[in-house]
């Protein structure tokens, strides 16, 4: 009997989900509408909270395939002189609920976090996202300021699927942090998450586009 290498298995799995897939986005059909449970914001951890300006929070927008997570405290702000505290961090870990009867055209997910900073040149912030099990990091480093310009970074999650015995997925999990470090306190180190949208997609991930963050007026990070 022939031995078969994971390699050769996963290369044939790959194939027959590429082959069972349009080339066009296309809209699931009745059976395998997209259903957004509540998100839960899990354990939220702060360090240093008399100067991170709270704990985490957020408001949420679902809508066909879309969710969106609207953060109204992701935010560290150091923005004037400040005696002591040259370091700040703040974490949010999340949980959404999803429900996909018929997960069989389910190709993957668009998600796409919303951030700005804005740094003096002896400061750094730095943003970590692990979204659905997609790392991303963002780093706007000391010697190089930023000016608070609103950053779209995309994290696709893509799935391959077995058409006799689908995938299923009942949740989205993602953890993010942010950190603030000043070489004085006269620096200025400002980090903003304001968003993260995430789309079931039925088609090429690159066909589609959050719906629900098209319609948000565009969002600008200023001092406060």
């Amino acid at each position: 009997m022939r031995s078969v290498n994971r390699r050769q298995v996963l290369g044939t799995l790959g194939t027959v989900a590429a082959s069972a897939f349009s080339a066009k986005a296309r809209e699931p059909s009745e059976e395998s509408r997209v259903t957004w449970g509540s998100p839960d914001l899990l354990t939220p951890q702060l360090l240093l909270s008399k100067d991170a300006q709270g704990q985490p929070s957020f408001q949420t927008i679902s809508a066909g395939h879309d969710v969106a997570i609207i953060f109204t405290s992701m935010r560290l702000n150091f923005d004037r002189p400040q005696a002591a505290n040259l370091y700040a961090s703040k974490i949010a870990a999340f949980h959404i609920p999803i429900s996909i009867p018929d997960p069989r055209g389910l190709t993957g997910f668009v998600q796409e976090l919303t951030i700005g900073a804005i740094t003096s040149p002896g400061a750094r912030a730095m943003v970590f996202a692990d979204i659905g099990g997609v790392g991303l990091v963002k780093e706007y480093p000391i010697g190089k300021p930023a000016n608070g310009e609103i950053e779209v970074l995309s994290l696709p999650r893509r799935v391959r699927q077995d058409q006799k015995e689908p995938l299923e997925i009942c949740s989205v999990n993602g953890t993010i942090c942010i950190l603030t470090e000043r070489l004085t306190p006269d620096d200025i180190a400002i980090v903003d998450v304001d968003s993260l949208d995430i789309t079931a997609a039925f088609g090429p991930l690159e066909g589609y586009t959050s719906k629900l963050r098209a319609k948000r007026p565009r969002k600008t990070l200023k001092r406060s």
